[in-house]
């Protein structure tokens, strides 16, 4: 036994010796890291060490610019405290992907070193296969996730993440030596090419982020350019339906649920839209409001992830990988309604507020509410919740004074809106479950619909826009239930639905003002039951809008500049342009010059968490909006 261990000992200072005699060995970092090569330990389990010595070096530098990139993309909401604590988290999660990684390039550096003996360059090409996919990662992290901060942040993060990468490839290189020299026993030349030759190779990959096309600037709080509103006697109303599709029209067409609708679309313009399924309704409506892209807009999700010891959420989408995949699985994260807080793009009743009072309840993404510069009025999508909870409220609405308003209206009415629930569904040979989600849906539509009709009758509103998520809600929760329900479940699911559309049909019809100088806009959208076949549209009716016209199909960031064309605003640079069609000829649309911006609302820094967000959280879930 004493005589192996001495063997084994002999056989580990030869190796000592020749990675001293190859130039190894002269730095501390160097020692550290290869220490287990020349220590008693086999050829597997000293690289393994090496590994977990490179990744320990790595980790804080890869999770430093991570953090980076993750306190710049939810800016200004993440301070420096902030960033310190997810650099700890990320940091934690970064060191096992480093492992794993300088593993890897080690094991192909030894598979091809038993084949062809041990090369100079197999420390470099090691480093090369670790350096290369990292810096290609922590590029294409920067391009997509944080559009528009400038060259001199752009310029900044290549640097940093070039260096980043050359270190932790540097580091790798050691493993990769040590992998063949576990492999074939021999010490491979150290060669010329040291760290600063791997940065030189790395240099052309990270030049590649100033190739890519970037979007514009997104400073926060930016003021709109100047730009004066077509003089024009039309208000508008603006009712976004959550579930509702062409085919589910036609569907109904035949049964009398739809007449009204049908006779809107035989009186005015309609205007197929397309989408992407899949998308959650946060990200479909923000986009139909804002006319921007999801990138641009932000807002992407239900809900948002808090860290341990971090109070403000992390924009779903914008964490980088390793944070990602702990957040979703691993850490004790706390998940978080969504909010506006992310959101620095204006939304339609907010361009429009900018020069008229508006009114907009409902909307995802809509709280903390805030004041429009022309006045008006905002009820955000967590108002309801609130009044049915009995809770304070807490920027809810603007102004803050339409809150306790609400309430009070809430409790007048809640007989007369019983009383008309059973009037449309009363009859319904519904069970208690199809009952009770029928019931649910009914009062969030009905809140929005009656608390926007009241909004409206200030003479001073000049739009009104209402989000109706009912039966998106109705549709996905009754048919998850079908499957396990059976015929009647099905018959059951069939007829709630018809009649729940002849209901919407009826009071959204009802509630179109009738005067000749209002525009109304119906935008339907598949919701989350759409599978790709499902085709929403917009209705226009209004002043000069040709009837029964059809007009070319929408892509959800053309619906804003629409709008903005019906209410004589003129469309900003930054926006697609107002759809060219003969449909709208005669209402004297989209002919306003264009501006440059419309600006940025401003993000709050403080304050972004409320009390209350446990309890939305719990009411999503019943909803069906979260698992």
């Amino acid at each position: 036994m004493d005589q192996g261990r001495q063997s084994e000992q002999d056989s580990y200072d030869v190796v000592r010796s020749r990675l001293q005699e190859r130039g190894y060995l002269q730095h501390g970092i160097e020692r550290f890291l290869l220490k287990e090569m020349v220590s008693a330990a086999s050829p597997l389990r000293a690289v393994v060490r090496t590994a977990l010595k490179a990744a320990l070096l790595g980790a804080p530098l890869l999770g430093g610019i991570l953090a980076v990139a993750t306190v710049a993309v939810n800016r200004p909401m993440l301070g420096a405290a902030d960033g310190l604590i997810i650099w700890a988290w990320l940091a934690l999660m970064a060191g096992p992907v480093l492992f794993v990684l300088d593993l890897a390039a080690a094991g192909i550096l030894a598979l091809l070193a038993g084949r062809r003996g041990a090369m100079s360059g197999d420390g470099f090409r090691g480093g090369l296969l670790v350096g290369l996919p990292l810096l290609g990662y922590l590029v294409l992290l920067w391009w997509f996730g944080t559009p528009g901060l400038g060259l001199a942040a752009d310029i900044l993060f290549a640097a940093a993440a070039l260096a980043v990468a050359a270190a932790v490839g540097w580091c790798a290189r050691f493993v990769s030596i040590a992998g063949v020299i576990g492999r074939t026993g021999e010490v491979p030349a150290r060669g010329r090419a040291g760290f600063a030759a791997l940065t030189m190779v790395l240099l052309p990959l990270a030049a590649v982020l100033f190739l890519l096309p970037r979007a514009g600037g997104m400073q926060e709080g930016m003021p709109p350019a100047g730009f004066q509103v077509q003089d024009s006697p039309h208000t508008l109303v603006f009712i976004g339906v959550d579930g509702l599709d062409s085919n589910l029209v036609q569907a109904l067409a035949g049964r009398g649920a739809v007449d009204r609708l049908l006779a809107a679309m035989e009186g005015g313009s309609v205007f197929p839209t397309s989408r992407e399924p899949g998308k959650q309704p946060p990200e479909i409506w923000t986009t139909l409001l804002t006319g921007t892209p999801p990138q641009v807009h932000r807002v992407t999700a239900v809900d948002e992830e808090s860290l341990p010891g971090v109070a403000t959420p992390i924009r779903k989408g914008t964490a980088p990988l390793p944070l990602a995949a702990a957040l979703g699985f691993l850490l004790p994260s706390r998940t978080m309604p969504a909010t506006g807080v992310h959101r620095s793009v204006r939304t339609l009743w907010e361009i429009a507020g900018l020069k008229q009072p508006t009114a907009a309840v409902g909307w995802w993404a809509s709280w903390p509410a805030q004041d429009n510069p022309a006045g008006g009025y905002v009820v955000t999508d967590r108002a309801l919740p609130k009044l049915l909870s009995n809770a304070p409220g807490d920027r809810d609405t603007a102004p803050a004074s339409l809150y306790k308003r609400l309430g009070d209206d809430h409790a007048v009415e809640t007989p007369d809106r019983e009383a008309g629930f059973q009037r449309w569904f009363g009859d319904l040979a519904a069970g208690a479950e199809v009952s009770r989600i029928l019931r649910e849906s009914h009062l969030i539509d009905h809140f929005a619909l009656k608390t926007l009709g009241t909004l409206l009758e200030d003479p001073g509103v000049r739009s009104g826009y209402a989000y109706l998520p009912g039966l998106d809600i109705l549709r996905t929760r009754l048919l998850g239930r079908t499957e396990s329900a059976g015929i009647a479940g099905i018959l059951e699911t069939e007829q709630a639905l018809q009649r729940y559309v002849a209901w919407l049909d009826h009071e959204i019809g009802s509630g179109q003002r009738p005067r000749g100088d209002e525009y109304f806009v119906l935008v339907a959208d598949p919701g989350r039951s759409a599978t790709g076949q499902e085709e929403g549209f917009v209705l226009v009716n209004g002043p000069g809008v040709t009837a029964g016209c059809v007009g070319p199909v929408l892509d959800p960031v053309q619906v804003a500049p629409l709008v903005l064309g019906l209410l004589g605003f003129p469309r900003s640079e930054e926006l697609a342009p107002f759809p060219d069609t003969t449909c709208l000829k005669g209402a004297d649309a989209g002919s306003v010059p264009a501006i440059r911006s419309y600006g940025r609302r401003s993000t709050p820094t403080s304050g972004v968490v409320s009390d209350f967000d446990p309890e939305l959280m719990e009411r999503l879930r019943s909803l069906g909006y979260v698992q």
